[in-house]
């Protein structure tokens, strides 16, 4: 009986011994194999501190890249600059280059050349900008001139200061007849009365849009020169054509005002309309004598 007592006991030893051994080691096995869940603030798995190690040095290199990219930037700016300061280099060098050729190459206008009787007269006028021409390029020397052109034109030439304040009290002129010159033709018409060099046609009337004669082209020429009377013993190499226009040609004839034109003489027809290109001729006579 002892024996089978004895047995019995190591028996239940072993026993407890193994239970007290699987009960030890069920516990670190269920730690191990802790499922994660993705969103759960509280895992303890040593990976995910890991991970989380890893994004937070990630941080750092996503912003030392930032100032690469504004590096690239001032980049940029800096060659925009170099293309502003070389656009307007290469804009005005021919620009310039043109306008100051241009000038002594002729007259500036097509029709013309240096073969005209009028060339230097036309080109020196064009160049003092008493004169202009027409969209096509051309001057047309040959076409007549108004009154109230011619008006304008000896303004210009001689320089006289014209403003608005200066009125005309001749009652055909108009006003604002040129979009690009608000005052043409009324003030310089002022100017020219208000200096004597018109008088009008009729009374208070300056006939704006007739078309100038030679002998009025020559009479308001001579009395903007305020020329005096050439010796007795001149003479101008046409005869008498009018007692109210003679004297001024005499005295302009005297004083070279009439050098230049071409016909002048015994024949010449002092009634015929003055061209664009003779009144350049008495212009440019005025302003070189």
């Amino acid at each position: 009986m002892k024996r089978y007592a004895v047995l019995i006991l190591i028996v239940l030893g072993a026993v407890a011994l193994g239970l007290v051994g699987w009960a030890n080691a069920r516990p670190a096995q269920a730690h191990s194999d802790y499922p994660y869940q993705p969103g759960c603030h509280c895992n303890p798995n040593p990976t995910t501190t890991a991970s989380s190690t890893t994004t937070t040095t990630e941080a750092p290199t996503t912003t030392t890249e930032a100032p690469t990219t504004t590096s690239s930037s001032t980049t940029t700016s800096s060659s925009s600059t170099t293309t502003t300061s070389l656009s307007p280099t290469t804009t005005t060098i021919p620009n310039s280059t043109t306008t100051t050729t241009a000038a002594p190459m002729g007259s500036g206008f097509a029709d013309v050349r240096a073969s005209h009787p009028y060339y230097e007269q036309i080109k020196d006028l064009a160049a003092r900008h008493v004169i202009g021409g027409f969209p096509d390029g051309s001057f047309k020397p040959e076409r007549q001139v108004s009154r109230q052109q011619f008006a304008k034109m000896i303004v210009l030439a001689l320089g006289y200061p014209v403003s608005l304040a200066d009125t005309s009290s001749f009652r055909d002129v108009g006003s604002n007849l040129d979009a690009g010159d608000p005052l043409y033709p009324d003030h310089y018409v002022a100017v020219c009365a208000a200096r004597n060099i018109t008088q009008g046609k009729r009374s208070g009337e300056f006939a704006p849009y007739d078309n100038m004669t030679r002998a009025q082209l020559i009479t308001m020429v001579a009395r903007a020169a305020g020329l005096p009377e050439p010796p007795v013993s001149f003479s101008p190499g046409f005869g008498m054509f009018s007692p109210d226009h003679y004297p001024w040609a005499r005295k302009a004839a005297s004083a070279g005002l009439l050098d230049g034109l071409t016909g002048i003489g015994p024949g010449y027809d002092f009634f015929a309309p003055a061209t664009r290109g003779e009144v350049c001729v008495l212009l440019y006579n005025l302003l070189h004598r």
